[in-house]
């Protein structure tokens, strides 16, 4: 019932997945882990450094709530998906 939803969802967050460190720079930080801790709570802190220290690949971006009703959606609202092979934390800079 609500596969279109998570599909443009998902969609959203593969259009504007940048590589982390690309991203922190953007924001005038030498490493991801000097911006995730300026930025985002310590929760977040440490899911970044357990999935560095495993290896995994780190990507941030954002949702803006200007370009559809879903994307807006989600951007106003503060979530995580964990499915074991793939964490999308979106605590942060939710309104």
């Amino acid at each position: 019932m609500f596969l279109d939803v998570f599909v443009r969802l998902f969609k959203c967050f593969k259009d504007d997945m940048t590589p982390g460190l690309l991203y922190a720079r953007k924001y005038h930080c030498s490493t991801v882990d000097e911006y995730v801790e300026k930025h985002c709570s310590q929760d977040t802190v440490a899911r970044v450094k357990e999935a560095e220290t495993k290896g995994y690949d780190i990507y941030i971006g954002d949702l803006a709530s200007d370009n559809d009703a879903i994307e807006s959606l989600f951007c106003c609202d503060s979530f995580v998906i964990d499915n074991g092979k793939l964490i999308i934390d979106a605590t942060e800079d939710a309104w």
